[in-house]
């Protein structure tokens, strides 16, 4: 006799018979059956017909026969006395490993009182996420085949004793049901989520229900009505639907909503409580349909979002605003395609990285493709047939390319493959990765620059006060998020450094034109030259000079124009005698340490009057004098000397062999000092390099970016 949960399976699969091999499914079938034989649930119902319910929603996902039979098979090792290796002898190496991945998740407890989570078993609750996510889940198939297996657990709940329910109720929130969201499965997680409800917060679901009651099976006619209204308003302008329903709110999201400080348990402050769904065929009917729409029932100001421009971080699109509907009580609005539709009901489906791929031992694996968490793709189902050829061809590596870590509370964060403990700080907050100072990895004293791997649990030791990161950080990092808030941190470093440089180069040519300093300049010389070259005060001039976007003898022109007035006048008397270098300070070479070319050098401000004194670096005198604290970095050009400025400069050109060759080599030609490099990022085939230069002044550094983009393959080259 054919058991009747089995004749729903074989009605779903004979629908789609094309797509299913249904010979290997019934033998799959068979042999539960057989080995579950004599098995009874807690209902007193067959075994056997668990493992048909989780073979129904699996078929309902649109699964493959792979995983419809191994969703038939996933307790016989656990429960009967049929071996792994037995179900890989029947049916192949494939179904064996999604039945042994999910057999490894079976075996995944929760504490046996519920309430240990919130106490010492916190660590276990940890464990359990990282085996969830980690450990078993190198085929998204086996997730899927245990949300199957753990959904109708759940519904059957009732007959298991008090104690285990918790505990089962728990874990399925606190893993089964946030798995199920970054899934973008919202149907499973909602009906997860709302059959725990009960069992872990009776008192308040009992509650909420009573406060639903006394107003549902008003608004339940209401909805109904605004329905028939919709779909008179959309025929009227010949818009297409496919189908309108109404739904309402899930208890659970419901209840954590309303928990919120923002709504104070009040569920007239719960716009979505009630929803009205509109499914139509294309894209641009959902903006048709929600005008149409607008024209009849005003929208809540702020209320509109909208999706499909900017989709949730799952994946999930539609076009939704809240009206307010015949009855002047707010009703939400969701428009989608029916494509969006399933998406939003069984998710997954959109967020798949895929690839060609042979079949491991262990389950799929992609090729080099960076995974996004949840990445949405283009519409696959406009190139896969069929669920046969999607997990033939296409297979799936839930985790390629990225590592997932665990803060001490439990929270996940996704990082990308080869991320140290400073990604991860700076994942948490750019404030904690300006106060790191160690880390525990797995709760040992590591090193910062530690590769994370997958699972690992992240304390980050931190100082009260932010210390600042290491300017060898950024070598040690692999996300976005931390390269940029070390570039920002130092970069605000610099406009102090610059300032102070800034301000020195200007005193020295002011000195050296024998000018008064900045600090006895006017308000209103103050004012006509920073309005003349767009700063906000002297300060910020100092840096624009110190990061040599300003000539400082443009500064003097501005101010001074009768001085350049008077060099022009000398020069014309005198056209046969142009002085070698008009715009240098005088340098003079320190007789104690005699500096020679190829020298390192620096020097500082005379205190005599005699422009800038330079000795080898090394010199004891240089430390010693009185203009110590002023001393400023000096470099060869030729035979002469001159203040060099620390500058970057940002090159994108195409990755090639030999690019950063041909720019070092420029660069050595030109006696250019290089005190850093860093290739910051490779995408797309182009690469960005940052490279720290020593540069003299601003004529300079325009004319090494002027060469630098004379290179071949260089797109740009501009200074940071």
């Amino acid at each position: 006799m054919i058991n009747n949960s089995y004749k729903t399976l074989a009605e779903i699969l004979e629908k789609n018979r094309e797509k299913y091999d249904l010979e290997l499914i019934g033998r799959a079938y068979k042999i539960a059956e057989a080995a579950h034989s004599g098995q009874k649930r807690h209902s007193g119902e067959p075994y056997i017909n668990h493992t048909i319910e989780a073979a129904i929603t699996l078929a309902e996902f649109g699964a493959d026969t792979a995983t419809v039979s191994a969703g038939l098979l996933h307790d016989v090792p656990e429960d009967t006395a049929i071996t792994l290796e037995q179900i890989e002898k029947e049916f192949g190496k494939e179904i064996a490993f999604l039945v042994e991945g999910v057999t490894k998740l079976g075996k995944i407890r929760y504490p046996k009182h519920a309430e240990e989570t919130a106490s010492g078993a916190q660590a276990l609750y940890i464990e359990n996420l990282r085996k969830m996510f980690f450990a078993t889940a190198k085929d998204i198939r086996v997730i899927l085949i245990k949300l199957a297996d753990r959904l109708h657990n759940m519904q059957t709940l009732q007959f298991i004793p008090k104690e285990k329910q918790k505990r089962i109720a728990l874990e399925t929130l606190e893993i089964y049901a946030p798995v199920a969201h970054r899934l973008g499965m919202g149907h499973i997680k909602g009906e997860l989520e709302d059959l725990a409800f009960p069992i872990i917060r009776p008192e308040e679901f009992t509650n909420l229900q009573k406060k639903l009651s006394a107003i549902l099976s008003e608004r339940k006619i209401e909805l109904k009505n605004f329905e028939k209204i919709i779909k008179k308003i959309l025929a009227h302008d010949h818009i297409p639907s496919i189908n309108i329903h109404g739904r309402i709110k899930h208890m659970w999201s419901l209840w954590k909503k309303l928990n919120k400080p923002e709504y104070g348990n009040d569920l007239n402050k719960i716009y979505d409580l009630l929803a009205i769904r509109i499914i139509v065929p294309k894209v641009g009917d959902i903006y048709a349909a929600m005008g149409s729409i607008h024209q009849h029932y005003r929208p809540l100001t702020g209320l509109v979002k909208d999706y499909l421009a900017t989709p949730k971080p799952n994946g999930y699109r539609s076009l939704h605003s809240t009206v307010f509907g015949p009855q002047k009580r707010p009703v939400e609005i969701q428009i989608r395609t029916e494509e969006m539709h399933r998406d939003a009901e069984f998710g997954i489906a959109a967020h798949w990285v895929y690839a060609e791929s042979d079949k491991p031992k262990e389950g799929a694996k992609l090729k080099s493709h960076h995974l996004l968490w949840l990445k949405q793709l283009e519409d696959w189902q406009k190139k896969i047939k069929g669920p046969e050829d999607f997990w033939e061809n296409l297979k799936i590596d839930f985790f390629q390319n990225r590592i997932f870590a665990l803060t001490p509370k439990g929270d996940v964060l996704d990082l990308p493959e080869g991320a140290t403990p400073i990604d991860f700080a700076y994942s948490v907050h750019s404030a904690l990765g300006h106060r790191m100072t160690g880390v525990l990895i797995n709760n040992k004293i590591s090193p910062i620059t530690t590769k994370l791997k997958n699972g690992d649990i992240i304390e980050i030791m931190a100082s009260k006060k932010p210390a600042g990161p290491k300017q060898d950080w950024i070598n040690f990092t692999k996300t976005t998020i931390a390269r940029h808030a070390i570039h920002q941190w130092f970069q605000a470093q610099s406009k102090d450094k610059h300032k102070i440089l800034g301000k020195k180069s200007l005193e020295l040519e002011l000195l050296g034109a024998k000018l008064p300093a900045p600090d006895s300049w006017t308000r209103t010389q103050i004012a006509k030259v920073c309005d003349k070259f767009h700063r906000k005060d002297i300060n910020d001039l100092y840096v624009g000079v110190g990061r040599a976007d300003i000539n400082p003898r443009t500064v003097i022109k501005t101010l001074f124009p009768e001085i350049f007035e008077e060099e022009v006048r000398k020069k014309k008397r005198t056209p046969a005698f142009i002085p070698k270098k008009t715009d240098e300070l005088l340098i003079t070479k320190a007789k104690c340490c005699k500096p020679r070319e190829s020298d390192n050098v620096a020097g500082y401000i005379s205190g005599a009057a005699r422009g800038i004194i330079a000795h080898q670096d090394h010199c004891k005198n240089l430390r010693r004098n009185k203009n110590a604290s002023q001393i400023l970095r000096l470099g060869w050009r030729g035979a002469d000397l001159k203040i060099i400025t620390p500058i970057t400069i940002s090159i994108c050109g195409k990755n090639r062999v030999g690019l950063l060759n041909d720019i070092t080599a420029l660069l050595a030609k030109e006696n250019i000092n290089i005190e850093d490099i860093n290739v910051v990022q490779i995408k797309d085939k182009i690469a960005k390099i940052a490279i720290s230069l020593g540069i003299a002044d601003l004529d300079e550094l325009q004319n090494l970016t002027s060469l630098i983009r004379q290179i071949p393959d260089v797109r740009d080259a501009k200074r940071e």
